[in-house]
């Protein structure tokens, strides 16, 4: 449907499963009533290579092209 190829993950799941990783990830605010506004949500693509154990983020509307080349930056 989205036309992407192999090596794309999509996360879906139960509600609660999804919370958990969000918090995991570091995707929460400690201060749960700013946590509960979605206007204080931040639009973020995190992103690693599990194997070298790289990781970095950038914000979601950030253009396709260079997120593919901040892709491409932590396969070293």
């Amino acid at each position: 449907m989205h036309g992407i190829g192999p090596g794309w993950w999509f996360l879906t799941g139960d509600p609660g499963d999804i919370e958990l990783l969000r918090r995991k990830l570091g995707f929460a605010d400690p201060d749960p009533l700013i946590d509960a506004d979605p206007t204080q949500h931040s639009g973020v693509v995190l992103y690693g290579n599990e194997v070298l154990d790289r990781w970095a983020a950038c914000p979601a509307l950030t253009k396709p092209e260079q997120i593919v080349r901040f892709l491409l930056s932590i396969n070293g």
